[in-house]
């Protein structure tokens, strides 16, 4: 770490780091001490005792550590919950909203402007500071003067439902069409989705129709594969398999993973396009990374031979990586294959084939709780 930050390896009696970078916060100067201990023992042996390492003496950063207060705001907020933009990741302190605030509020003051936000989401949810409207407006409004979005959004809602201000239409709408402008296709969805659930505002399908086909034509994938949804089940427009299959197809094109799985639906289906074997496992594939359905999709295809070659060992690992990620249907499925002894790949087993049974009955597969029944009744698997 010190040969990153400073070009060379350590020599013994070098000064300190903030003598030799002296634009580094102190903090990090701090950190590397901790690292270079000569007992490896009284090192850092964990991304928590890293942060520890700040949690007592880290001071309020100065006006331009702006950006880190806010990090160590998001810290405080999130608590030891999984990051949502970063599974597998959880934190390091104990959820403290008030210690959010304090944060947020640095940051803000040192002219963070999503911490502006923040703030005023803290403000209008009561967390970690008295509930109160005219102060979540003020700090929404703070943020969005200074070109935030998300602030603008949230200033329209307070506008149109006379929270902490007065109530406008029109305000409300000037800020809308703000964000529309500042965030682009993201602003238009979601600004869409506050409208299709009546989140803070009275619901409109209609509404959210009209947003989610302005941030589709301005290229949004996820406005895409919404825009298909609406068509879809016909939610403020005219039902429409064409272009519910038009939508989705947009969508998957721009990468939207949701999208490829529902359009690899309707090619099975042969609703809205020309049935297709093949483009349904394609766009089954495509979507089998983050989808435990097309997962099992994907294996039933292979076990059936539709629109690939048939192979009960690939069928088998992919119910398997279904099964593993809470898809109830791969794992009767999986409990299948063991039952029957099918497949290269898997040798018939009552006890496997018992466990998945019961995985998926547990999950609510009504066929997996059938024949976890039989085995039961007929001592196969079980003591």
């Amino acid at each position: 770490m010190f040969e990153l930050l400073v070009g060379r390896l350590p020599d013994y009696g070098d000064p300190p780091l903030e003598l030799l970078r002296p634009e580094l916060p102190a903090t990090v100067g701090k950190l590397v001490v901790a690292c270079m201990a000569n007992d490896p023992a009284k090192r850092p042996q964990s991304a928590k005792e890293l942060i520890a390492i700040f949690d007592d003496s880290w001071p309020m950063a100065e006006a331009d550590d702006a950006e880190e207060m806010f990090d160590r705001g998001q810290l405080y907020e999130m608590g030891r919950a999984e990051n949502p933009f970063q599974p597998g990741v959880f934190g390091v302190f104990d959820q403290n909203y008030v210690e959010a605030v304090r944060w947020y509020r640095a940051s803000a003051e040192a002219g963070q402007t999503l911490a502006m936000f923040k703030l005023g989401l803290m403000y209008a949810d009561g967390r970690g500071v008295e509930q109160s409207d005219v102060e979540a407006v003020r700090w929404y409004r703070a943020s969005a003067e200074a070109g935030e979005w998300l602030a603008m959004i949230n200033l329209g809602l307070m506008c149109a439902n006379g929270r902490g201000v007065e109530q406008s239409d029109v305000e409300a709408d000037r800020w809308y069409q703000a964000s529309a402008a500042a965030g682009g296709a993201d602003a238009m969805s979601d600004l869409a989705d506050i409208y299709a659930n009546g989140r803070g505002v009275e619901q409109s399908d209609v509404e959210a129709v009209r947003w989610y086909r302005a941030g589709a034509e301005a290229g949004g994938a996820s406005a895409m594969f919404n825009l298909g949804v609406m068509y879809d089940k016909g939610r403020g427009v005219e039902q429409s398999n064409v272009e519910a299959a038009r939508w989705y197809r947009a969508g998957a094109e721009a990468g939207n993973v949701d999208a490829k799985w529902r359009l690899g639906q309707m090619y099975e289906d042969g609703i809205g396009v020309e049935q297709s074997d093949v483009e349904a496992f394609r766009l089954y594939c495509a979507s089998a990374a983050h989808n435990a359905n097309a997962m099992f999709k994907v294996g039933l295809m292979y076990a059936n031979g539709r629109g690939v070659d048939q192979s009960d060992r690939k069928a088998v690992n992919w119910y398997r990586m279904g099964a593993e990620r809470g898809n109830a249907n791969a794992m009767f499925n999986l409990g299948l294959m063991y039952d029957n002894g099918r497949g290269r790949g898997v040798e018939q087993s009552d006890v496997e084939a018992v466990r998945w049974y019961g995985a998926g009955a547990e999950a609510g597969n009504a066929d997996a709780m059938y024949n976890l029944g039989l085995m039961y009744a007929n001592g196969r698997g079980v003591d």
